[in-house]
């Protein structure tokens, strides 16, 4: 049983009872299955003069690029409408807790963030494995969790949030362990590194992003941006994002 309490509004969590820290999972995601149905292409015209690149079967989009000499804004990106109305749908699910839950995700992967839902309201009720949090401690970047046609910052990278297959989580949370403050999961890898230390090991459940990443993300195929940039892996460390590993759909 997980044990839980607030203090001045930040997260105080007991570790799982009889936890040894052991987790022999690797980081491999599960086994993306893709809906059945095709993607729209990129159809570029006189406006939308650019092709996205081409993520397997979710494809490629067109867009203009309304600051081209610019890297500072990475909302210049500004998608196709049509592509976008073809290709994204709105999954709409309440938890028995009165919890709403409202995505806007690429239509091949329907049935995947459904699944999704469905396990988010399964650990703010009953609770899965143990680990059961509230609501109000699982914060999508926004007022909701939807796509997001935007550039990586800082650069003319296309992000994959554009393409309804991804969604970042407690970005900004701040997090205390024996008097200090963390922010783990905004692209710091040292900051998480003294996080997980402070804990005394990833597993525990006060670590929620790392949490949902092994009870809820990895067993639907995603893959987790907080095993970037750290324990020899490449890429920069994004202990918010969760994404699906497109690469399975092509």
């Amino acid at each position: 049983v997980v044990i839980r309490g607030k203090e001045e509004d930040k997260v105080v969590i007991c570790t799982k009872a009889g936890s040894d820290g052991s987790d022999t999972d690797d980081e491999t995601p599960g086994k993306f299955i893709i809906d059945p149905g095709s993607t729209s292409g990129c159809d570029k015209n006189d406006i939308y003069q650019w092709c996205a690149p081409t993520r397997g079967a979710f494809g490629s989009f067109a867009y203009y690029d309304s600051e081209p000499d610019s890297t500072a804004n990475r909302w210049s990106l500004k998608m196709d409408p049509k592509w976008a109305k073809e290709n994204f749908v709105t999954i709409k699910k309440t938890c028995s807790n009165g919890w709403e839950l409202n995505f806007q995700m690429h239509k091949l992967a329907k049935t995947t963030w459904e699944k999704v839902q469905d396990k988010l309201c399964e650990i703010t009720t009953t609770g899965i494995d143990g680990y059961k949090y509230e609501p109000n401690e699982i914060k999508f970047s926004g007022a909701k969790a939807s796509t997001v046609a935007r550039f990586v910052s800082k650069t003319k990278t296309v992000s994959n949030h554009s393409y309804g297959t991804t969604i970042d989580i407690n970005n900004d949370r701040e997090y205390i362990v024996n008097g200090q403050k963390y922010v783990p999961y905004n692209r710091n890898a040292k900051v998480y590194e003294d996080f997980v230390s402070a804990l005394g090991h990833e597993d525990d459940s006060r670590n929620i992003n790392y949490i949902l990443w092994k009870k809820i993300f990895q067993p639907l195929g995603f893959n987790w941006g907080g095993n970037w940039g750290r324990n020899g892996n490449s890429g920069t460390f994004d202990g918010m994002h969760f994404e699906i590993d497109w690469r399975q759909t092509k």
